[in-house]
């Protein structure tokens, strides 16, 4: 007499494929979310920007000129990363009632001397930034190090002087724009 096995099991070399399946997959969809979440980060930043430079345009219709420069020893003023005390050129915009509050990078990391994930700002003079003398003062508005993008970003508006030189803003910030006086 024979006995008959049932075999209702999985054997260990199809239990090691599946295994090897569904690690390929997980690991596939955890890079398209990577990158989601960097295209989502860069999505927030140029909302950013857009926030910023209507509150620019504000400050301008109401005092006839952009914010100064601030004291940042680097040269130009940017934002920091904490929210409060590295805002150089937003905190006005801010206490003018332009921003609700400070608009900050979403990683929130860097700081104005290494140039990460900051939001820069300058105003320059007449004939500043190697422009020509006959150009009227102007701002420039910059972000760096977007995620998704090299330098330029390809939705950057890029900026020019009117006259003399011209100065590439686009060769170290990956979104720049700027507005004239």
């Amino acid at each position: 007499m024979s006995v008959k096995k049932n075999n209702f099991g999985f054997t260990l070399i199809e239990l090691l494929v599946v295994i090897a399946i569904i690690g390929v997959l997980s690991s596939t969809v955890m890079a398209s979310l990577n990158t989601a979440r960097k295209k989502a980060r860069d999505a927030k930043r140029l909302s950013h920007m857009r926030e910023i430079i209507i509150a620019l345009e504000l400050y301008y219709d109401k005092y006839g000129m952009y914010p100064d420069n601030t004291t940042y020893s680097g040269g130009t003023s940017c934002d920091g990363t904490d929210g409060s005390t590295n805002n150089f050129f937003l905190n006005p915009l801010v206490i003018e009632g332009f921003f609700s509050k400070v608009p900050i990078d979403p990683l929130n990391s860097g700081d104005c001397s290494s140039g990460s994930y900051v939001y820069r700002y300058h105003r320059y003079a007449s004939g500043g930034a190697n422009c020509a003398t006959t150009d009227p003062p102007f701002y420039l508005l910059a972000v760096r190090n977007m995620e998704t993008s090299g330098v330029p970003h390809p939705n950057s508006p890029g900026f020019k002087c009117v006259n003399g030189s011209n100065v590439q803003w686009m060769d170290w910030a990956d979104w720049v724009t700027g507005g004239r006086e």
